[in-house]
């Protein structure tokens, strides 16, 4: 399937590294996800952090 990549300058290699690029992201504040897609093409998506409660 589709792999992320990177949340902002973050590389992502592993779920730690996505909890860690997710708790630093301001909530209300958009990020970029680097995104490479099964057919190997390569997207970059934007997305804004709510606060979970």
């Amino acid at each position: 399937g589709d792999v992320l990549l990177a949340v902002g300058t973050t590389r992502v290699d592993s779920a730690a590294d996505l909890a860690h690029a997710v708790a630093r992201a301001r909530p209300g504040k958009e990020v970029r996800l680097t995104v490479r897609h099964r057919s190997g093409g390569y997207q970059q998506l934007t997305a804004v952090p709510g606060v979970v409660t």
